[in-house]
């Protein structure tokens, strides 16, 4: 998405930026100045809407490996786990 500029970026007339300033004050309207900094923070909101697409995208990298690494680890568990209640049956019944 990109926003384009309609307003010349030249020097305004002073006359027509206090007509503006007036008109702002009577009826709410929007003077080039507003205008301004309507873009400059739409288009900050932009670069940090890039910036969080980037970071989840490495987030959700990040949480797939650990996924992975955690079904690893469960099945090792899992197979710990039986290797040691083999053992104790086996020593159980030796004892017996």
């Amino acid at each position: 998405m990109t926003f384009t500029r309609f307003y010349p970026l030249h020097s305004r007339r002073s006359l027509i930026d206090l007509g503006g300033t007036i008109l702002r004050t009577l009826f709410g309207t929007a003077t080039l100045t507003d205008l301004h900094l309507l873009h400059d923070t739409l288009d900050e909101l932009k670069s940090r809407e890039s910036d969080v697409a980037h970071s989840l995208s490495s987030q959700i990298g990040y949480i797939k490996i650990l996924d992975s690494t955690v079904k690893i680890n469960a099945a090792g568990i899992a197979s710990l786990s039986n290797i040691v209640k083999d053992i104790a049956i086996q020593s159980n019944e030796h004892y017996q």
